[in-house]
């Protein structure tokens, strides 16, 4: 799918006078960001459909129960708001995909879900006692989701990150606080492709993931399934769901149960900073950086560290 949208991109093209030209911008796509965005939600939708629907074999024979699908999951854990971004986005995936390969189609059969108008709540940091519960529970099971819980909560990794990582990113010495650090790369599932090399808060937090990566070979995902395949983000989400759920941990932590993990690892980020002196601002960009924000970013600071002393 993101092939076909880099193929419609119109680079340099003014979308306004294309508009006023032809009336409708059709299957074009204008603009770096909104690629960007739509090429974010093709590779998710992608994703969720190959882990749901696996003897779907050409991205033409895409069917609009399989789409509805992806939006009634993405419903579960997001807001109104965005839902409306995401649903744009897939209509507009389909005009690309008519275009490019035939077939599609859907986005005339397929509706918005139903959803809570009223703003839903960022999920909280998740605390220590709870974080311990849910990676007990998790470990019980036969499933690796339990390291996305480890890789969330000690060096802030976003699910899509801790299912493409792989075990020799980790170094074990170095970093702004001597505890050694953890690397992204572009091919491990980060935003945008963009890498960041994330510093270890503590020895708590090194002797942890080594402890994920000690009987894996170099090359090796951190998580993967009996057969050494990788896991989709969201089978990881949908199994810390379904366990956060039977341990009554839902109410507290409403979304995806990762944000409240990289909330707490940037808050840990924020205050260990703080603590060496520096400024606010200093500390809040930092934290950023650490999840991958970049700086500068006061909306996302705010949202993931709320106590800013």
């Amino acid at each position: 799918m993101t092939s076909a949208i880099t193929a419609c991109t119109s680079e340099g093209q003014s979308k306004r006078d294309y508009k006023r030209q032809h009336g409708d911008t059709d299957f074009h796509v204008f603009g770096y960001a909104y690629k960007h965005d739509l090429c974010d939600t093709a590779k998710e939708m992608g994703q969720y459909i190959h882990a749901n629907y696996p003897t779907l074999k050409l991205i033409k024979d895409i069917k609009p129960e399989m789409v509805q699908s992806y939006l009634i999951h993405k419903a579960e854990t997001c807001s109104a708001a965005t839902m409306g971004k995401i649903y744009a986005h897939v209509r507009k995936i389909d005009q690309v995909i008519t275009h490019r390969y035939g077939g599609g189609g859907y986005r005339d059969r397929i509706s918005m879900p139903a959803m809570d108008q009223t703003p839903k709540q960022r999920d909280k940091v998740m605390n220590e006692m709870d974080y311990n519960k849910l990676l007990a529970a998790l470990k019980a099971t036969k499933s690796d989701a339990w390291k996305s819980c480890v890789l969330s909560w000690h060096a802030g990794l976003r699910v899509e990150e801790t299912a493409g990582v792989r075990m020799d990113r980790l170094q074990e010495t170095g970093g702004r606080w001597g505890y050694g650090s953890f690397t992204i790369l572009k091919g491990d599932g980060s935003k945008g492709g963009r890498p960041r090399t994330i510093d270890l808060v503590t020895p708590q937090a090194r002797e942890a993931i080594k402890e994920l990566i000690k009987d894996l070979q170099p090359g090796q995902l951190i998580l993967q399934k009996r057969d050494g395949s990788k896991y989709q983000s969201s089978s990881i989400t949908r199994q810390i769901s379904r366990i956060a759920g039977k341990l009554d941990l839902s109410q507290d932590y409403k979304q995806n149960r990762n944000h409240a993990l990289r909330k707490a690892f940037a808050q840990a980020s924020y205050d260990h900073l703080r603590r060496t002196g520096v400024s606010k601002r200093e500390a809040l960009d930092y934290a950023s950086k650490q999840l991958g924000h970049g700086a500068n970013r006061t909306d996302l600071a705010n949202a993931y560290i709320s106590d800013q002393w």
